[in-house]
């Protein structure tokens, strides 16, 4: 019976130590990538949404292809710090984000091309709240997975956004405004859980 304690305190031991380890990989410096995602879609829809008020052309929409430019940043960046020991939570981690990141790459391409078919616009308006909901599913399941209530919470929370964005869009009534409400809950739900994870870190290293 001493012994089953040992090894179940031992196994208990050896999962914090990994969750610990993968919040260290994931951390990967103070401007980790859910703030790095986060700053850099927030500066781009507000350049957006302020080019679109001023001209009423909403061709500026395009812009938003820029975020497959970050992506490649993003990754090259990851490459280079790659280096600590990897844990299969690390690669757990790593699954979830590969699958939702072919969404990122499927959903605006899809829609953008169905939207031009069908020439009814209204199917783009949709890219943005199905992006804040792959997102929120990526944040909240990476925060279940490294036990941080937190992270789990807040993006739950913004939840409603998208899907306040998905009622408005099908009733054919989404409005320019309505960028900011992306922008704001964009930020909310990368930008926090990213500070959150940066401040844990820097109490396991301490």
């Amino acid at each position: 019976m001493e012994k089953q304690k040992l090894s179940a305190e031992a196994s208990l031991e050896l999962i914090s130590q990994m969750i610990n380890q993968s919040k260290h990989n994931l951390n990967r410096g103070s401007f980790n990538s859910w703030i790095g995602w986060g700053v850099f879609t927030t500066v781009l829809g507000l350049i957006i949404y302020g080019v679109v008020s001023a001209t009423g052309v909403y061709q500026w929409y395009y812009l938003w292809f820029l975020e497959f430019g970050y992506a490649i940043y993003d990754c090259r960046r990851n490459e280079r710090q790659t280096g600590d020991v990897k844990t299969h939570i690390d690669n757990a981690i790593e699954g979830i984000w590969q699958a939702l990141g072919w969404l990122y790459i499927l959903t605006p391409v899809a829609l953008t091309f169905a939207a031009i078919y069908l020439q009814h616009y209204y199917a783009f308006n949709m890219i943005m709240p199905l992006v804040l909901i792959y997102t929120i599913v990526g944040v909240a399941f990476t925060g279940v997975i490294l036990r941080e209530k937190w992270i789990i919470a807040i993006p739950i929370v913004g939840a409603l956004s998208p899907l306040y964005m998905i009622a408005v869009v099908s009733s054919q009534r989404f409005e320019h405004w309505q960028m900011l409400l992306f922008v704001v809950t964009f930020f909310v739900v990368m930008v926090v859980p990213g500070m959150i994870l940066n401040y844990r870190c820097k109490r396991l290293n301490k």
